[in-house]
């Protein structure tokens, strides 16, 4: 998203507002299908990245996909939901159908997945070392 936003020069809220969630998505995908060339990174996606199985695709021959899995509790807690145009204006039940909508495909598309409680020196920790045992990292 901030790679997204840093080349329109306008934030993600913006963006939808002014082109909607299809031009978002469009960025997205082309944006995965440049970096599907890359090697040696870390991309970080939003929740919405994996809805387009052409964007898992793009990037499946050359990643190792880690899903920071936490619960909707705690993410709704770590989550500014005025900067998440998905998520504006709807109820707590609303969100957790899409967060579910998501799950089958989170599980179908990790290779490794972390439960994340919001430490982030320890999952920096246990994916550095999981990552080097599973011959990721160097």
């Amino acid at each position: 998203d901030e790679l997204i936003s840093q080349r329109e020069g306008k934030s993600i809220n913006d963006i939808f507002a002014t082109h909607g969630e299809s031009y978002f998505r469009h960025l997205e995908s082309k944006i995965a299908s440049e970096l599907s060339l890359s090697e040696n990174m870390v991309i970080a996606t939003g929740g919405g990245f994996i809805e387009n199985p052409s964007n898992i695709s793009l990037l499946r021959d050359n990643s190792f996909f880690v899903w920071l899995f936490s619960d909707l509790t705690d993410s709704l807690e770590r989550t500014d939901i005025s900067q998440k145009p998905k998520l504006i204006g709807h109820s707590t039940e609303s969100i957790k159908k899409l967060f579910d909508s998501r799950l089958d495909k989170y599980f179908k598309t990790a290779d490794l997945i972390y439960f994340n409680k919001g430490n982030r020196e320890a999952a920096i920790e246990v994916l550095s070392g999981e990552l080097s045992n599973a011959n990721i990292l160097a």
